[in-house]
């Protein structure tokens, strides 16, 4: 049973730190994408963000939790 509770506690950790990441990813890129205006440039620069920001988030779980 305290092993159900460990991976739970290991999966809430996982989800919060990802989704912290995305959500400053994707604040970073709505600021991006409201001051350089609504341009396909802009979008991209904003979609990048996002999807470095979940990449962190992952690698900062990864590096938390080492698979042994």
């Amino acid at each position: 049973m305290s092993d159900l509770f460990e991976l739970l506690d290991i999966f809430v950790v996982r989800a919060w730190r990802i989704a912290l990441s995305i959500g400053v990813g994707v604040g970073a890129g709505l600021l991006v994408y409201r001051f350089l205006g609504a341009e396909l440039l802009a979008l991209l620069v904003a979609v990048a963000m996002v999807l470095a920001a979940a990449t962190v988030g992952v690698l900062w779980h990864r590096r938390s939790f080492p698979l042994e």
